[in-house]
């Protein structure tokens, strides 16, 4: 490995290439100038720190720290960094509009005051995404800013904490997941009619992200051992975005979670407009919530009427 000295953060980011690592020091504390753009075709990087503990980023605006630019970008860690957002709506990572890449994983990266710790623009597809062991907390930004906001296959989500979105939007929302895990998370308190945690699909006739056509699915996925609250009227909805909307979710288990109120406007637990899919051995807690709480339901869709599922 070769240590180097460099005037900035956009230096340093600027070193990323295939193959490499750019590990900044733990006991620097650094502030982006501009958004971080990954062009060309990067396989196999790793951004991160050593020394022993996690360096300071902070953001200096609006800003991206990484901006996934490139259809040849894979193979991308970020691991061990603690990221002050400044309350700007700066997220941590955003994939460009209309691009698919493949392998993003996130590990021990603290964020706060942050937009997003990840979040796609438009048709973009991660193929491949992991998020260890990571904190997020007070996702800023007003609409449009969540905490977690993909469309991914192959999706793990673990030992992660996403913790007041109340000055954004949802703590979790994918637009679609083609296989995936979540489990051990924690999504508490999004902001006024947003969900903790939810999910949808591309449209069933006109398809959705890059490479995702029409008559898809999301599907095969796993949500177990974790948490959700706020004081929201829906804490968690497997859903379509509206019930106009044609969008089919399939052979989900809902496992082994707590579903809780944080106030009086909590009314349902669980929304589950889907097929094939199993809900089991959850708790829902909903004292305190409105005057008339449900744990687990559906709702109606216009375009289709889901069936064979088990609770």
């Amino acid at each position: 490995s070769n240590n180097q000295t460099v005037a900035n953060l956009a230096a340093a980011i600027a070193l990323l290439a295939s193959g490499k690592r750019v590990l900044l020091q733990t006991a620097d504390t650094w502030t982006t100038s501009a958004s971080g753009f990954l062009s060309g075709t990067k396989d196999d990087m790793v951004f991160g720190s050593f020394g022993g503990g996690r360096a300071l980023i902070t953001m200096g605006a609006a800003q991206n720290l990484f901006i996934l630019n490139s259809a040849g970008i894979s193979r991308f860690q970020i691991r061990d960094i603690v990221v002050n957002g400044g309350s700007f709506g700066s997220r941590l990572v955003q994939g460009s509009t209309g691009l698919a890449v493949t392998g993003l994983h996130l590990h021990n990266v603290y964020a706060y005051d942050i937009g997003s710790l990840y979040t796609v623009s438009g048709s973009h597809l991660t193929n491949n995404l992991s998020i260890s062991n990571t904190l997020v907390e007070r996702v800023k930004g007003g609409a449009g800013y969540v905490g977690i906001f993909g469309a991914a296959t192959n999706v793990v989500i673990v030992d992660t904490r996403i913790d007041d979105a109340t000055a954004a939007e949802h703590n979790l929302r994918f637009q679609y997941i083609g296989k995936g895990y979540i489990g051990g998370v924690e999504c508490i308190n999004p902001a006024v009619n947003k969900h903790a945690m939810t999910l949808r699909c591309p449209n069933w006739v006109t398809g959705g992200p890059v490479g995702i056509g029409a008559g898809t699915y999301s599907e095969y996925i796993t949500v177990s051992d974790s948490k959700f609250a706020s004081n929201t009227a829906q804490i968690v909805t497997i859903h379509p975005q509206a019930t106009v909307n044609d969008e089919r979710i399939r052979r989900v288990i809902f496992e082994r979670n707590y579903v809780y109120a944080l106030g009086t406007t909590a009314a349902t637990g669980l929304i589950l407009t889907s097929f094939e899919c199993i809900s089991r051995n959850n708790v829902y807690n909903l004292t305190g919530g409105a005057t008339y709480v449900v744990g687990i339901t559906t709702a109606a869709n216009n375009n289709f009427t889901p069936d064979a599922n088990e609770s």
